[in-house]
């Protein structure tokens, strides 16, 4: 079952409060087969992307997603909606959203306009199921999503992605990024010359998931180095990453009895991520 049908889901939106990024900043800007891959801290319904791709549950709904600012589920209910019109038999059957409409690793698309963002024209809404460990074909569901949308997106000249999975679903953010940046390689290698794409745009609201999908990024380039890790890390993002490491899904996050400890244990932290240990 999907994510979104959830009673205590105003509760979740109270206590899980999604922050808007005030201001767009541009992380990483490189090419690959001659479409430019950009990884942005920005919120992805203000972008200029022509489509961008949305995780959604079964039944496109999502609507108390904790992990969604309010226009990315006003967004969602307006492509259920329209999905839902394209068919009468099918409306009738879906009645109050009872029947799922799609299955996991589907990619649905909906023309529609945005009041605060005439650029996007489409959004691409991959369904995806709640992480379960690992052992319930969730990553393949994840990779199937991402391939398909990137499928349905070859026709625009600009697409933007974000980090579909983790969140409410609650995929590891690393497998999230890895599984995202080797379907992007694999279309862009098999399709590049047939594709409309000129741009791909990754974005994101924290800095620990824009370093994981940097590395991916760069690995995938080919202009990675181990050295730019240790380099590149502020104590402020090092504190930031090692709170997402002790975060407990679903649950309130745990907070940091000792700041100071945490800082004098940054090159700890920042080795293992180097050496691909977290």
């Amino acid at each position: 079952m999907g994510s979104s049908c959830c009673k205590d889901g105003d509760k979740y939106d109270q206590k899980y409060e999604t922050k808007s990024v005030a201001k767009s900043e541009q992380m990483l800007d490189q090419s690959y087969n001659g479409v430019e891959i950009i990884v942005k801290k920005a919120e992805i319904l203000r972008e200029k992307a022509e489509a961008i791709v949305l995780g959604t549950d079964l039944y496109l709904l999502n609507q108390n997603s904790f992990s969604q600012t309010d226009e990315e589920r006003e967004a969602i209910k307006k492509v259920y909606e329209q999905y839902k019109g394209m068919n009468d038999n099918e409306q009738q059957q879906l009645g109050n959203a009872t029947e799922k409409v799609v299955n996991y690793g589907e990619a649905v698309e909906t023309n529609i306009q945005l009041k605060n963002n005439q650029n996007i024209k489409c959004i691409i809404s991959v369904s995806l199921p709640l992480w379960r460990g690992g052992n319930k074909q969730e990553l393949k569901y994840l990779q199937e999503g991402i391939k398909n949308a990137l499928l349905n997106g070859g026709k625009f000249e600009s697409l933007a992605f974000t980090d579909i999975a983790s969140g409410i679903f609650g995929f590891p953010k690393q497998e999230v990024a890895e599984i995202l940046t080797n379907q992007i390689k694999l279309y862009l290698d098999q399709q590049g010359g047939q594709s409309q794409l000129k741009k791909i745009y990754v974005v994101l609201r924290d800095d620990s998931t824009i370093l994981q999908f940097e590395r991916e990024i760069k690995k995938m380039i080919g202009i990675y180095q181990k050295d730019q890790d240790n380099e590149s890390w502020t104590n402020s993002q090092i504190r930031t990453y090692q709170q997402d490491l002790i975060k407990p899904i679903g649950k309130k996050q745990n907070s940091m009895d000792n700041v100071d400890q945490a800082l004098k244990e940054q090159n700890e932290v920042k080795a293992q991520l180097i050496e691909g240990q977290v």
